[in-house]
């Protein structure tokens, strides 16, 4: 008995350590604590929308229990070790094993769902878009888009355990930019660092299986004091590459995997050489700086044509002012009897402001001061419909445009057609030639036509280019030019360079925007006959 008495006294237990100790304390903490947290969440579902209860919960909680259990059997290892530098003892090592056992096997429940669940809080886009990045522009415009469904790492990140972990360890950096308030305004875009379309997108959207033509309706209503409205039908030929489904053609013809082009910007919106390979595997080189297709291609990346080289802003789409005031006129935000709202409200929601509250006091203001000086009947007899108006732009204010992080619509331009930005017309400008002249098909019937229904007989519909409100061949017959200029060289999204202050009396007061600040030299494609990419005028016309 004596004996025994003595091995017992002799035998040192490994776990009584400060060290595993504190380990158990931490455990014993993270469980309530989780435990707590949880039930905190499913008794009031109002705690959940707390992103600061969400990270503790989430994140700051799991850690404490995952770093007890490491602690536990680090404390044990390293006091086995001194006892084994020490005296000679008998170590109980049986017993340590089987209490870090019973406690691995009681906890891993509890860690498994600690982990699976901030998994999920991790890959959500109120996490990423508000506390991981300080990306309020872009959650803004992803709550608005058709894509407010999808999560940012079903797009950013796609499928797969290695692009996730990849992308979590890279979003370190950004987690410290955001505490330390030391990242970049306005944001970079990203574009050159997703993952390619096939990989994500096509999860979801196949072009090899688009077909046909989509007809989109447009409603465009004009600065006068009417708000005058025009309806366009444009068919644009969406097309496929399955025969099976219609005829293969039109724009998804670009996802045949046979372009390749050099950007020489970040944005992807200067493109001076693409290469083209044609089905019989011949291939042409087309380029816009005049040199030969034999020469390298210029300094950048060379990269597949990809579907959000297009569609960039599919999940962030920032209107410009003058889309976002003829939706809100298409589905009654804004009334169209308010004489001259088309006008005003664009030319309020275009002024550059330096914050937010200073942006809608001026809103308010501008909208105000127009209406009672000039219409002060109509503004006595509905102040409260007023006010409304009022707060419906200001409302498409913050939807499109953040100062204090230095993002506005063209902050962002999007890619996809030419009507306010280059889009399209990055390689479909007639100026990508090849050295035997051939060049990138600018021609509108490519991509799209206009249907125009009869006066007499709105049954009958031709179909045929664009016809222009403003009538430019017969406004400005003697400036031929004029009628070859892109889009987005007058349509800036906000008062334009031509066709918006209505209020001018002559032409030239119009146009002093592009005359009188050198822009011109910017407009080459006006003056370059027959796509030859080495004429240019000496001297401004």
């Amino acid at each position: 008995m004596a004996e025994r008495l003595s091995l017992l006294k002799n035998r040192d237990v490994l776990w009584t350590n400060p060290l595993t100790l504190a380990g158990l304390l931490f455990v014993a903490t993270g469980i309530l604590l989780l435990l707590t947290f949880w039930l905190f969440v499913l008794a009031s579902p109002a705690a959940a929308q707390n992103q600061y209860l969400n990270v503790v919960g989430y994140m700051i909680l799991p850690g404490v229990l995952v770093n007890g259990l490491i602690l536990c059997p680090a404390g044990m290892i390293l006091r086995r070790r001194r006892l084994k530098r020490g005296p000679v003892h008998q170590v109980s090592t049986h017993n340590a094993l089987i209490f870090l056992a019973v406690t691995f096997f009681l906890i891993l429940p509890i860690l498994g769902v600690a982990g699976y669940r901030g998994y999920q809080y991790t890959d959500s886009p109120v996490f990423c878009g508000t506390v991981c990045h300080n990306m309020i522009p872009q959650h803004t415009g992803y709550e608005r888009s058709p894509h407010a469904h999808v999560t940012c790492a079903g797009c950013h990140i796609g499928a797969g355990a290695a692009p996730f972990v990849e992308a979590k360890l890279a979003g370190l950096r950004q987690v410290y930019q955001t505490v330390t308030d030391s990242y970049k305004r306005p944001v970079p875009c990203a574009i050159t660092e997703l993952r390619p379309a096939r990989e994500t997108c096509e999860d979801c959207h196949w072009p090899s299986q688009f077909f046909g033509s989509k007809l989109e309706k447009i409603a465009h209503y004009s600065p006068d004091e009417h708000n005058t409205r025009h309806d366009y039908e444009i068919l644009v030929k969406v097309g496929g590459l399955n025969n099976f489904l219609g005829q293969a053609e039109g724009i998804h013809m670009h996802m045949l995997d046979r372009i390749e082009y050099v950007a020489i910007d970040h944005d992807l919106n200067k493109i001076p050489y693409v290469r083209y390979k044609y089905p019989d595997g011949r291939e042409a080189v087309f380029r816009s700086d005049g040199k030969p297709s034999a020469d390298p291609a210029p300094a950048g990346k060379m990269r597949k044509l990809d579907c959000i080289d297009c569609h960039n802003l599919a999940g962030h789409e920032f209107r410009s002012p003058e889309r976002a005031v003829n939706h809100a006129l298409s589905v009654g935000q804004l009334e169209l009897s308010l004489p001259f709202i088309k006008r005003e409200a664009v030319r309020v929601l275009a002024g550059d402001y330096a914050t937010t509250p200073l942006a809608l006091a001026a809103i308010a203001e501008g909208l105000s001061g127009f209406y009672q000086n000039n219409y002060p009947s109509l503004w006595a007899a509905d102040p409260r419909g007023m006010k409304k108006m009022i707060a419906t732009v200001q409302d498409i204010f913050q939807a499109q445009e953040f100062p204090e992080y230095k993002v506005n619509w063209k902050t962002y331009a999007s890619h996809i057609g030419h009507m306010e930005s280059p889009g399209c017309f990055r390689c479909h400008d007639g100026l990508h030639v090849t050295d035997k002249g051939s060049a990138i098909s600018s021609d509108c019937n490519t991509c799209h036509t206009f249907l125009y229904r009869q006066a007499d007989d709105p049954n009958k519909i031709t179909e045929r280019k664009f016809d222009h409100p403003m009538k430019i061949h017969d406004l400005w017959q003697d400036l031929g030019p004029h009628n070859n200029m892109l889009c987005c060289d007058c349509h800036d999204g906000g008062l334009g360079a031509i066709g918006w202050k209505q209020t001018a009396p002559r032409p030239e007061d119009r146009c002093g925007s592009c005359h009188s600040s050198g822009r011109w030299l910017q407009m080459r494609h006006m003056f370059r006959p027959a796509n030859n990419p080495a004429t240019l005028p000496a001297t401004q016309p």
